[in-house]
């Protein structure tokens, strides 16, 4: 199966971060944006639904689900640590999943946020911690999607003016296989080896 993991060399920007140390007791959400970049690569799940009582009151928002997964590398480059995030999103008004995959990025001792984009001018989006369970994802620039299993690429493909800030909670990683394309990873994760 192909990888959607792209190279990070087409992203024209990265937020920087707040600096925020790494303390015990932390969540596996806080431990994955604060991690030394020596430590080994770890991979977490989000996920929201919006039922019909949230959408009902936000009209302009298109967005009825949505599934990111944060795999943090081992290492850093160039003074930066480096995450991969895939997305897989439904809209009100289309029966199909859409998806975006791209590369993140933070400067080494900071955390608290991580700047993303799409390859090559696909769009941008911030991830930060929202609590200890959950994130915010804000959508900075218009995002390119594409449909599962196809390299067309659609442009701001269902988003409406309302679809710029979400928030998600954390869930199993297994939750996230269909939008792992490691089969490595995928397999590992399945069979519970990987749970991090």
């Amino acid at each position: 199966m192909r990888s959607r993991f792209w190279p990070f060399v087409c992203l024209p920007f990265l937020a920087l971060a707040s600096a925020s140390p790494a303390l015990a007791g932390q969540s596996e959400l806080e431990k994955i944006f604060a991690r030394h970049p020596a430590s080994p690569a770890s991979n977490i799940c989000m996920i929201r639904h919006y039922d019909t009582a949230h959408l009902a009151s936000h009209p302009d928002q298109n967005v009825t689900d949505m599934l990111v997964y944060i795999g943090k590398r081992q290492g850093e480059q160039d003074g930066f640590v480096y995450y991969d995030i895939n997305a897989q999103l439904r809209f009100r008004d289309s029966k199909k999943d859409w998806t975006f995959s791209g590369g993140c990025g933070r400067k080494a001792g900071e955390a608290s946020s991580i700047g993303c984009g799409i390859d090559c001018d696909g769009g941008g989006y911030d991830v930060s911690i929202k609590d200890d369970k959950s994130i915010a994802l804000k959508i900075t620039s218009a995002i390119r999607l594409s449909e599962p299993e196809s390299d067309e690429p659609v442009n701001t493909a269902g988003f409406k003016s309302g679809d710029n800030d979400f928030i998600l909670k954390q869930t199993a990683l297994r939750d996230c296989l269909p939008v792992i394309y490691d089969d490595d990873l995928k397999a590992r994760i399945s069979s519970g080896a990987v749970t991090q």
